[in-house]
């Protein structure tokens, strides 16, 4: 069995032994479907969206865009955790099992929406824990700020430092959960991180790999092109009397479509990635009492 590494997990992704053209299926499927998904829920968003314009413009501020902002928002969640479910399950097979490609909503997936609540759940203590250390310690904080912005940024950043911290180290040390549950046939979440015992820093270093280059493009596209769509299309003046709410919706559209279609064509490549690191590392598990030549040759 080839020795897990730093590169083997970060390029197993092209050097599975699943069946040949599963590939290309699934990133096919995966863009369809994502991007129609995406095309609906944004198509109504801006609806809503021209709407709120409108209604600014004519100076009624009181469409505050609630059903914009908050419904939108909210509905479609369980709808792309579907999506995100059926198609993680797909690759997952694929790399431990080397089933083909198929998309459905079975056992599997079944399982996958249990470790998708653990996430949550540990998302939610998070949350409760950073809130309960506001409301401890706010006041101090506060008034041991500054009037010096560059102090206050730093004071800021030691403070975020343990939360980051926490937040990588139960990011990395429960990311083995989905594919060992495909392993297993059942829902495992805490005993994965007996899957990263002894890989932690290899796991998290492929992991900041094949991260690195999707976050420098999603900060490219945020810091440079959206401004300049923004400077090249007519966007609101301060003066809300003043503008035509025809061309904010355009700009709107302009930066809806370009933002998210870069999103839907790098989401997929970067779930197939990391799917892919964490299968090699459930898959080179020693302790794993069910290998078979089989399963071995995937190493080979």
């Amino acid at each position: 069995m080839e020795k897990f590494s730093f590169s083997s997990a970060l390029m197993h992704f092209r050097n599975s032994q699943g069946p040949s053209g599963f590939v290309w299926k699934w990133l096919l499927a995966y863009f369809l479907i994502f991007g129609l998904a995406n095309a609906i829920t944004g198509m109504i968003s801006l609806y809503a969206s021209y709407q709120a314009y409108e209604a600014a413009a004519q100076g009624d501020f009181r469409f505050a865009r609630r059903f914009s902002n908050i419904w939108l928002s909210v509905l479609p969640i369980p709808f792309f955790v579907a999506i995100t479910v059926m198609f993680e399950a797909s690759a997952l097979r694929w790399y431990i099992r080397r089933k083909g490609f198929s998309l459905r909503f079975g056992k599997d997936e079944f399982r996958l929406l249990g470790v998708f609540l653990c996430w949550g759940g540990i998302v939610i203590l998070l949350i409760v824990a950073g809130g309960l250390f506001l409301m401890i310690f706010g006041n101090t904080i506060i008034s041991s700020m500054s009037r010096s912005v560059s102090a206050n940024l730093i004071i800021t950043s030691l403070l975020a430092l343990p939360f980051i911290g926490l937040a990588i180290y139960v990011a990395v040390s429960f990311m083995t959960a989905s594919a060992l549950t495909i392993r297993e046939s059942k829902v495992l979440f805490i005993s994965s991180k007996r899957i990263v015992s002894g890989k932690f820093w290899r796991l998290f270093a492929a992991a900041l790999v094949a991260l690195l280059p999707f976050y420098a493009l999603d900060l490219i596209v945020e810091l440079f092109v959206v401004p300049l769509m923004l400077q090249l299309t007519n966007s609101p003046p301060q003066d809300w009397s003043l503008y035509d709410p025809t061309n904010v919706f355009q700009t709107e559209v302009v930066v809806t479509v370009v933002t998210m279609g870069i999103f839907v064509l790098t989401a997929p490549i970067l779930q197939l990635i990391m799917l892919g690191i964490t299968s090699k590392a459930v898959l080179n598990d020693p302790d794993w009492v069910g290998q078979t030549d089989t399963v071995a040759e995937t190493f080979e």
